[in-house]
């Protein structure tokens, strides 16, 4: 109701709503200063924003209207997935997608109020907004998650993707540590290996195979071996037969996938002379001269070997968080894994406890309650 009846070139865009289409079909960018075209784009962005929150907040009204004309006791399809059904065929997208959206937008506008104004004010866009409240667990009280949001809108910044995630995660585990250990506890229950396959179209005759939801600390374990072996390989990738398929050059992703499959299914790659370091692999001199068969420690042995990780690690932890007889208070301040983000103290005291391989170059730094390193080696 506040917006001009009338636009014009000259005349101040309006931020959004009904007449922004009108305004820009006036304006002919080419002939604007790259300053004025600055401010447009700038302009465009925050509209798209407030049409975003405009767009979820219609959704979940919709979704609601649906639950009121939804049949009593049906539970074949839910009035949600009755309403992102209908929403997908207005669109043209599939379902699933819209379903995610409506169940985004009801958790923003009931839980995430001041986070839903942003987005209205064009300060985030949706995919930030996402990010920050998929962080939040379900089950927090409202104390909890106005704490989080104040927080996150507080420090997150023009931070997104990794970044935020990683502020998000360091957060959650800041404000309910105990909570995150009983999540951590039921995730790691339902842990399994997955096994998909590959697209005819696009990835035919092949598959992925994935491990879900196990402890970080072996999961960190399973890449640094794989990094190691794979690392000592690629110097000689010429002459090593069955993992290279022949390539004269393998990149570190594609090798760490050829060793993975190797130590599960027991082929003993071979290798013409590049001196793989101690640690990662042993040599059988009976395979003749000139070459020697690389046997890496494990693939011969059914025994499980006790977790310690190889290569070089690196992790930040807090002088409250050692244990007492390191000087520490066993307190549940946070660690650091560069690349990884925040763990959970207990983590990090188990990282420090068991990663004594002497194949691992352990690199720490202890800080105290200002991030300021007070220690390290």
């Amino acid at each position: 109701a506040d917006l001009p009846r009338e636009v014009t070139p000259e005349a101040e865009p309006p931020l959004a709503g009904g007449l922004m289409a009108d305004w820009v079909l006036t304006v002919d960018p080419a002939t604007l200063t790259g300053d004025e075209q600055l401010n447009l784009i700038g302009r465009f962005e925050a509209a798209k924003r407030w049409l975003e929150a405009a767009q979820l907040d219609t959704m979940a009204a919709f979704a609601r209207t649906r639950l009121e004309g939804h049949p009593a006791g049906s539970t074949q399809v839910s009035a949600e997935e009755d309403a992102a059904a209908e929403i997908g065929c207005e669109l043209g997208v599939p379902c699933a997608h819209v379903l995610t959206r409506i169940t985004h937008a009801h958790r923003l506008g009931e839980d995430f109020p001041a986070l839903h104004q942003a987005l209205i004010e064009g300060h985030l866009d949706e995919y930030r907004t996402r990010i920050v409240v998929d962080a939040a667990p379900l089950d927090w009280d409202p104390a909890t998650t106005t704490a989080y949001q104040a927080r996150m809108l507080a420090d997150m910044g023009d931070k997104s993707g990794v970044k935020l995630k990683n502020l998000a995660k360091k957060i959650v585990l800041e404000l309910d540590p105990a909570g995150a250990e009983e999540r951590k506890a039921h995730t790691i229950a339902d842990r399994a290996v997955r096994l998909r396959h590959g697209e005819a179209a696009t990835e035919p005759g092949t598959a992925s195979v994935s491990i879900t939801d196990i402890d970080t600390t072996d999961a960190l374990a399973i890449h640094q071996r794989l990094s190691a072996i794979a690392r000592a390989l690629q110097a000689d990738a010429p002459g090593t037969q069955d993992m290279t398929g022949g390539d004269t050059r393998q990149s570190l992703d594609r090798l760490r996938a050829d060793v993975a499959v190797s130590l599960l299914l027991g082929r003993l790659p071979s290798t013409t002379g590049t001196e793989i370091p101690p640690e990662v692999a042993e040599y059988d001199d009976a395979a003749g001269a000139g070459e020697r068969q690389v046997v890496i420690p494990g693939l011969a042995a059914p025994a499980p070997v006790p977790f310690s990780p190889v290569g070089k690690l690196h992790v930040i932890i807090p002088l409250a968080a050692l244990p007492a007889e390191m000087g520490g208070q066993g307190s549940r301040a946070l660690g650091e894994i560069p690349g990884h983000g925040p763990i959970l103290a207990e983590a990090a005291r188990e990282l420090a406890k068991e990663a004594t391989d002497k194949a691992t170059r352990w690199c720490y730094t202890v800080v105290d309650e200002e991030g300021t390193p007070v220690a390290e080696g």
